[in-house]
């Protein structure tokens, strides 16, 4: 009988317990979730920059028709030299993410030459700096100050190519490159709110062009010429602010 007593006390005092305890659960409180990491530098907006670097260039040359020498064969030429350009660009950031389009207009110093030994007579040359131009899409992530990011899009450049040979009485014709694509990767660190540093690797495709010797009785032949250029460049930017939203600066 005692032990049936002390056991309906102590539901009793359970069931008294038990909303006092859920009461003071309520009122606890709640574990704020973790913060969501908020850019403090804003890359939004328009900018302008100029750069300066070196460029390496590889021109592959090829007969197309059969010469007199070893067919078929290639021929390379190399070049390098220095580079400048221009950019004037736009970015949009979502958070972390940074995108937008950029456009350069530069010079490229390009000239050499190699003698084809298979050919015999002839010489190859990258014989013509020019201008270069490209308009390329990025893409990024911002950590902290510091903009990592890709590019990639449509490239131009003006120089020439030719090839001429040893043997009088031929005329020599050269080749124009035009349209090409570009791509390649970058790093900017920003030094205050509105300038920013940085470097950035490019690889250009210019396609293929062919190049002419006319002998004096009006044989023609052709020498393919397939050209690309690798680009290494430094260089400042300095953002505009035209209209772009305010992240927090600090």
């Amino acid at each position: 009988m005692k032990q049936s007593l002390a056991a309906k006390f102590a539901v009793l005092g359970f069931l008294l317990a038990a909303p006092l305890g859920v009461a003071q659960a309520a009122d606890m409180p709640m574990k704020a979730p973790p913060p969501v990491p908020v850019p403090t530098w804003s890359w939004a907006g328009f900018y302008i920059g100029a750069d300066v670097g070196g460029d390496w260039a590889r021109d592959v040359v090829s007969p197309t028709v059969a010469d007199g020498g070893v067919f078929p064969r290639t021929n390379l030429v190399k070049s390098s030299g220095v580079t400048g350009a221009g950019t004037v660009g736009y970015n949009f950031q979502n958070g972390m993410v940074v995108y937008g389009i950029e456009a350069d207009l530069g010079y490229l110093t390009l000239r050499g030459n190699s003698r084809d030994l298979g050919g015999g007579t002839e010489v190859d040359f990258i014989g013509n700096s020019g201008f270069y131009g490209d308009v390329t899409g990025r893409l990024g992530v911002t950590l902290d100050r510091t903009l990592i990011y890709v590019k990639g899009g449509y490239a131009y450049y003006n120089g020439s190519v030719s090839t001429t040979t040893l043997i009088p009485g031929f005329t020599v014709g050269s080749a124009s490159f035009s349209s090409g694509w570009t791509a390649g990767a970058g790093l900017e660190y920003k030094i205050s709110p509105d300038w920013s540093v940085k470097g950035e690797y490019l690889y250009f495709d210019f396609g293929t062009k062919t190049a002419t010797l006319t002998s004096g009785a009006g044989a023609v032949f052709g020498y393919s010429n397939a050209l690309t250029v690798q680009m290494l460049k430094v260089g400042v930017n300095y953002k505009l602010n035209w209209g772009a939203p305010v992240i927090a600066k600090y």
